[in-house]
C-alpha cells in the first residue's frame, strides 16, 4: 500500500468554525448594553468657587439634599432640574460621610433626567 503525499491542507471546515465563532461573538454583544456618564471637568475659578452658571448638588452626612444652598427633596430638585438645559454643570459635592444610597438616587436622577454635564467634587483630607 503506497502512502499518498499530501499537497495542501484543507481550510473549509477552519473557516466554518471561525464564521461560527464570528455568530457567536457578534450574538453576545448585541445583548450587552453599556450604561456610560460622562464626567466632565468642573470649570472652578480661584479658591475653588464654581462658576456661576453651575448648578451645586450636595449630599449632607445625614443624606439630606441640598440644592444651591438650600435644602429640597429629591422631588423638588426633580422639579428645577426638569427646567435646566441638558449641557447646564452640575457639580454634585460630597464626601466620606455622605449617604451613598442618596449619593445613587441623586445620580439616578440626573441621568433620567439625561444631564450631560455632570461633575463629582470632594475634598482631599489634609493630614
Amino acid at each position: 500500500m503506497k502512502m499518498q503525499k499530501i499537497e495542501g491542507i484543507n481550510v473549509v471546515p477552519f473557516i466554518d468554525i471561525i464564521l461560527v465563532l464570528l455568530v457567536i461573538i457578534l450574538m453576545e454583544t448585541s445583548f450587552i448594553k453599556t450604561n456610560r456618564v460622562s464626567l466632565v471637568e468642573n470649570q472652578i475659578t480661584q479658591e475653588g468657587q464654581t462658576l456661576k452658571n453651575e448648578i451645586s448638588l450636595s449630599i449632607t452626612e445625614e443624606g439630606d439634599f441640598i440644592f444651591e444652598q438650600t435644602p429640597m427633596s429629591l422631588e423638588q430638585i426633580r422639579n428645577r432640574l426638569v427646567l435646566v438645559d441638558k449641557k447646564t454643570p452640575i457639580a454634585i459635592y460630597g464626601d466620606s460621610q455622605s449617604a451613598f444610597k442618596q449619593f445613587i438616587a441623586l445620580f439616578s436622577l440626573l441621568k433620567e433626567l439625561e444631564l450631560e454635564n455632570i461633575s463629582m467634587m470632594s475634598q482631599q483630607q489634609k493630614e
